[in-house]
């Protein structure tokens, strides 16, 4: 494949300004989009192909699906300048389909969230040579262990290939979660050591960085625009990696840079984090993990009694993006110096109580 892709590069940004072109189809977001707040949103607002193509490809169903939403929105993407992006997508998840039929060998790892370490952890459990021998071990393992729906466990499938100087080499891991195939992630190698298979298989013009960009690895950074504003106090959910929380918005900023939208939370393990919500900072440090995104919604139900200090601040802020601005500058600060915990935590409501009466 020697298309020119100079036409095709893209902008990563977030794309949502008014001077870029937004996709009329909005299907794909009933499909990939499990937060009724933020689907609804995003339709309002529209997102530009690269982003939608992130979206797509982060999003917590199954990896065929994926590729029929892409499919949908072939038509429109094709002819602007994120095409580029829309090829690597398809490449990245034909690639990682043809890995399955090929020769070679899987060895299957069962993955879970510990309580007891606040981390997740996969033990080896199983190597086989067929993808429908992957399926039957996954099916009759889970018929045991009988997860409920929000269990926070998945399988790793790892294929491993011959690559072009006939040594194995991990070509794909693939997250399986309650049977169905959602995330994959390419080895580090696999680029250099198949590249003739890869050139091979792949259909449409390709550049190996954005191929490899849609790893499971990658989506807890996607940038996507959000409804909220500075005082709310939000939940998601790290499942299957991790899990849910809770998180006072301190700021929104422009609603376009990833790192913008700024809050605060309490971790599992009782430590205090601060960070960027689209970059996963206000998640436990498990990994991998998925975007907050996905699931991100206003949160009204009980607090955790250590965590009544964020609806005391929330008020505080009431909506008030520059106090909330004034909050977050602090909890950086606290952050930075490695001080940042409850009794720190705690002083930042009559921090804010002086900032408001100024």
């Amino acid at each position: 494949m020697d298309k020119d892709l100079s036409n095709y590069m893209g902008d990563e940004d977030i794309c949502i300004t008014d001077d870029r072109h937004k996709l009329n189809y909005t299907g794909y977001l009933d499909i990939c989009m499990p937060s009724d707040t933020m689907r609804e949103y995003i339709k309002s607002v529209g997102l530009c192909p690269y982003t939608a193509i992130n979206l797509i490809m982060y999003s917590p169903v199954s990896i065929y699906v994926k590729r029929e939403e892409l499919v949908k929105i072939r038509d429109e993407v094709i002819e602007s300048e994120d095409a580029i992006h829309w090829y690597s997508a398809m490449n990245a998840i034909d690639l990682a389909l043809s890995y399955l039929d090929r020769d070679g060998i899987f060895t299957l790892s069962a993955g879970g969230y510990y309580d007891y370490s606040n981390d997740t952890d996969e033990g080896l459990e199983y190597a086989c040579d067929t993808f429908q021998d992957v399926k039957e071990y996954i099916h009759e393992y889970e018929a045991i262990e009988e997860y409920e729906p929000d269990d926070l466990a998945w399988f790793n499938v790892t294929k491993w290939v011959k690559g072009d100087n006939g040594k194995y080499v991990d070509a794909c891991d693939y997250y399986f979660v309650r049977e169905e195939l959602v995330y994959i992630s390419f080895g580090m190698d696999i680029f250099k050591k198949d590249m003739e298979y890869i050139a091979k298989t792949a259909k449409y013009p390709y550049d190996e960085m954005w191929i490899s960009d849609y790893d499971v690895y990658g989506g807890e950074n996607l940038n996507l625009p959000v409804p909220f504003k500075a005082g709310d106090i939000i939940s998601c959910d790290g499942f299957p990696f991790g899990p849910k929380s809770r998180v006072l918005m301190l700021k929104i900023g422009d609603n376009i840079d990833c790192c913008c939208v700024q809050g605060l939370a309490l971790g599992p393990d009782g430590e205090w984090l601060s960070g960027a919500l689209k970059h996963g900072h206000l998640q436990h440090g498990y990994s991998p993990k998925v975007s907050p995104l996905y699931t991100a919604t206003l949160y009204e139900g009980e607090l955790s009694e250590e965590e009544l200090i964020l609806k005391e601040i929330s008020d505080i802020i009431g909506g008030s993006e520059e106090k909330g601005r004034t909050i977050c500058e602090k909890t950086h600060l606290l952050s930075f110096r490695g001080e940042i915990d409850e009794e720190s935590v705690k002083t930042l409501r009559f921090d804010a109580m002086e900032d408001s009466e100024e």
